[in-house]
């Protein structure tokens, strides 16, 4: 932590993730995919998850349901039954080893802490308040946040964030290509590595972090 720390010494912000960043809730977004798909008798691919980490919902289930005989306008029952049991399972974990440090010393050092993710408000506002970690983030952009605003994905959410906040930026990330962006930015990259990516030990990124804290780095 202590190369974390120097880095934060010269950032203005902090860009998060949430899934997979946060704390470890890619695996319960898989387990509540594969409930949701069982309990209605819907075929897939054991691993079909693996290539939508970082997807939307709503893209997530038009993917699935493309070959099946399901109806797009099922979408939304669909949601919402998954939404249940996802949040029963991340109701029982812990924010991830490394954000509570980040977000103590943050806010000694003044630095704003934003949220920029493609998940869902509900889910996002609902384990915040359930971990104690509302009060530390300025600022929430996702999926249904904020709805004054026509940011449409992620990256224009990125691109928003970018132009009406401080820099120097930091960004801590999951996803290659959103890490590709921000090093594209000139942002310090912090990458996170857990059970459902692939972070190459390529040594662009300022900072690789292991999700769980007995991970090998």
């Amino acid at each position: 932590m202590r190369t974390l720390r120097s880095h934060l010494k010269i950032s203005k912000t902090i860009i998060w993730d949430f899934d997979g960043v946060i704390a470890d809730t890619e695996p319960l977004q898989e387990v509540a995919f594969k409930r949701t798909l069982n309990s209605r008798r819907i075929s897939y691919e054991d691993d079909f998850f693996k290539r939508f980490v970082g997807s939307p919902e709503v893209e997530i289930w038009r993917r699935l349901i493309a070959k099946r005989a399901i109806k797009e306008a099922s979408i939304p029952e669909l949601i919402s039954a998954r939404s249940k049991i996802y949040l029963e399972l991340a109701s029982h974990i812990h924010p991830a080893w490394y954000v509570a440090p980040i977000l103590e010393e943050s806010k000694l050092l003044s630095i704003n802490n934003i949220i920029v993710s493609s998940g869902s408000k509900h889910h996002i506002l609902t384990l915040l308040s359930h971990w104690g970690l509302t009060e530390f983030f300025s600022a929430i952009y996702c999926n249904g946040l904020p709805e004054e605003l026509p940011l449409e994905n992620k990256y224009d959410r990125l691109e928003f964030v970018k132009t009406h906040y401080a820099e120097p930026f930091m960004i801590i990330e999951d996803n290659i290509d959103y890490l590709n962006w921000a090093l594209n930015a000139n942002m310090c990259t912090v990458a996170i590595a857990h059970s459902l990516n692939v972070i190459p030990d390529s040594g662009k990124w300022a900072i690789k972090l292991p999700i769980s804290r007995f991970a090998s780095r």
